[in-house]
């Protein structure tokens, strides 16, 4: 059930220089076209986007362009082949990585919203289905400590397992897996300390130097890094990433852009 006009309630109520608007390609509870133009009437109105590469976004991205719901739509997943007005990275909060360094106890790590393997099994063997992120990393055994992200657990504990990788495994499928994005893992990695591995058909190379972090093509090279990679090399190419991401992409920088761009 929609609650349109709580929304536009509140925003009347608030007042705000600007409304930044997140929401999901389909379902239910979406603010109506007609509730979005009204935001627009009251504040300059963007509409922030983490899945503007993924094709199934496109037709609610161009629907929103055409009735000129937004001031601004940003795509923050670093593809410019999308539907949107500007293109940039996820804003991270440099602070939440800030503090004393840890030792790098892990030599190659991930964590997020991926099934455990003993669950891939099970899931497989009930109905012979797979999960793409699952389906690429469980192969790589004890090569990879994987740790599902708890969403109820604090941020804090997200990142105290990045900084104790020397490095840390993406994957940059969409979630559909038609193409390939930069998640906002490819920022909070460097911000970590830790030494990115990407995909080679991720986008991440337009964003951050290609010689500050791992590239791999398929899995068996993803293992040989994982297994090979001088430990010196690892911390460069995470130092050099880190101060990289911080230059070029601060929340300050990115969220300057966008205000700017209407007019704040």
């Amino acid at each position: 059930q929609n609650n349109d006009e709580e929304i536009l309630q509140k925003a009347r109520e608030y007042k705000p220089d600007v409304i930044l608007y997140v929401g999901a390609a389909a379902g239910e509870g979406l603010p109506t076209i007609e509730t979005l133009q009204s935001l627009r009437r009251l504040a300059p109105s963007v509409n922030l986007c983490w899945d503007s590469a993924d094709p199934p976004w496109h037709p609610l991205l161009q629907t929103y362009r055409d009735a000129e719901c937004f001031d601004l739509i940003v795509g923050l997943d670093g593809c410019h082949e999308a539907p949107v007005d500007l293109v940039t990275l996820t804003p991270v909060n440099p602070g939440s990585y800030s503090g004393p360094e840890c030792p790098k106890t892990t030599r190659c790590g991930f964590t997020g919203n991926i099934p455990s393997r003993e669950y891939m099994e099970l899931i497989r063997t009930l109905h012979g289905t797979g999960e793409q992120r699952a389906d690429l990393l469980h192969p790589l055994g004890d090569l990879v400590l994987i740790r599902q992200r708890d969403l109820t657990s604090p941020y804090s504990d997200y990142v105290h397992f990045l900084k104790h990788c020397q490095m840390a495994i993406n994957t940059s499928m969409t979630g559909s897996g038609a193409t390939h994005h930069v998640k906002g893992r490819c920022v909070e990695i460097p911000l970590s300390g830790a030494a990115l591995l990407e995909m080679d058909q991720s986008p991440t190379k337009e964003w951050i130097k290609a010689e500050f972090f791992f590239s791999y093509s398929d899995m068996d090279e993803a293992a040989h890094i994982i297994k090979t990679a001088d430990v010196n090399d690892i911390a460069y190419r995470g130092r050099r990433a880190r101060d990289y991401v911080l230059k070029r992409y601060h929340p300050k920088l990115i969220y300057g852009s966008i205000l700017a761009r209407v007019g704040l």
